[in-house]
């Protein structure tokens, strides 16, 4: 009988240049090769994904000068590493040997977020963060115990630089925080879900005087609460969901990619509360509500639509909806409220008006 004989070995990639990705600010994808072309990424922009290069397990930044033929940077990486040289001491050296200014400041390496470390120590400094990774599960074994008060934030700053999936398995309270994707134009999908098909057990997720801006929000089988919150080119979608909105602004949403449905608050199969609430601005519909119930008191709904196409301020697809104290005007080449088929609109003290077509 012969056995099978398994060897394993390092690969030397010698001279190969390996090409560095980086997201412009515009959203822009490029991929660097050369040492003339990064040197336009050494600065505090850049600084997370720069790190992300350097702490990676197969050494792509040193790779990336060895490949270039700078023996110089890659052995200064190598024995800074070795030696104990914190990230930014070594990025700062980078820095110097390329002739440019250091740009690190000391400290900023524990605000990037690689794994699923504690984020209730992120969340509850004053600084701001850069969530490189793409999912989180809230749980007991790898989050603190105690995630369920996350309170006072002091506006620190989560920075989104790619599609986050949070999975939650218990009660979560996010307070005094801002959401905000890397680009100033593009949108990052941020989905908050549970395995909990029932909606009176569903883990419940608060967002209390916090920030999103450029954020698309999934929520699946969640209880979501917003109190006091400025949503600004954000969506809210639900699926199978509770949610409650109070007190906040929800505007200007105007998606830089493509969306089955683009409406600013999208409501699927879920049961809604709105309360002194702000929807104005958006490019599509205000709300579009689908399989769904909505209470809505105290708001003003206005100023959603745009002049290519027709969309409703609120759109209502067999939902029942109760509409109380609330102005819905301004719709811009569009109806104030449509009630589609196997709908119902009770209103009570509901002023319609100044809608491009038929205020109902």
């Amino acid at each position: 009988m012969i056995n099978d004989i398994i060897f394993f070995m390092e690969i030397d990639l010698g001279r190969v240049v390996i090409g560095l990705e980086f997201t412009k600010e515009n959203a822009e994808k490029v991929k660097i090769f050369n040492i003339d072309d990064i040197k336009e990424f050494f600065n505090k922009k850049y600084i997370p994904v720069l790190m992300k290069y350097l702490n990676s397990d197969d050494g792509l930044l040193a790779q990336f000068f060895y490949g270039n033929g700078n023996d110089e940077i890659k052995d200064f990486i190598e024995q800074s590493q070795k030696s104990g040289k914190s990230v930014e001491e070594i990025l700062n050296g980078i820095a110097i040997k390329l002739g440019l200014e250091p740009f690190v400041e000391e400290g900023i390496s524990n605000q990037c977020i690689y794994n699923s470390k504690s984020l209730y120590e992120a969340i509850r400094s004053s600084k701001t963060y850069y969530m490189l990774i793409d999912n989180i599960d809230l749980d007991t074994d790898n989050i603190d115990v105690d995630i369920y008060k996350m309170i006072d934030c002091n506006k620190n700053k989560i920075i989104l630089r790619k599609d986050l999936t949070l999975n939650l398995n218990k009660g979560l309270e996010i307070q005094n925080a801002l959401f905000s994707s890397f680009g100033s134009e593009d949108h990052i999908i941020f989905t908050i879900k549970s395995n909990v098909k029932n909606q009176s057990q569903q883990p419940k997720i608060s967002f209390k005087d916090t920030n999103f801006q450029n954020i698309i929000l999934i929520c699946e089988n969640i209880n979501l609460y917003i109190e006091n919150c400025v949503l600004k080119n954000t969506q809210i979608s639900t699926n199978n969901s509770s949610i409650m909105i109070s007190g906040s602004d929800v505007s200007n949403f105007n998606p830089t990619t493509d969306l089955s449905d683009s409406s600013a608050l999208l409501f699927l199969n879920s049961k809604c509360e709105m309360d002194s609430v702000k929807v104005f601005g958006n490019y599509s519909n205000g709300i579009n509500c689908k399989s769904s119930t909505l209470s809505i008191t105290n708001s003003d709904i206005f100023k959603n639509g745009n002049n290519k196409d027709s969309y409703s301020q609120l759109l209502l697809e067999k939902s029942q909806v109760n509409i109380q104290n609330t102005q819905v005007h301004d719709g811009v080449n569009n109806t104030g409220i449509y009630i589609g088929d196997n709908s119902k609109c009770d209103i009570d003290s509901v002023k319609v008006f100044e809608n491009y077509y038929n205020g109902i």
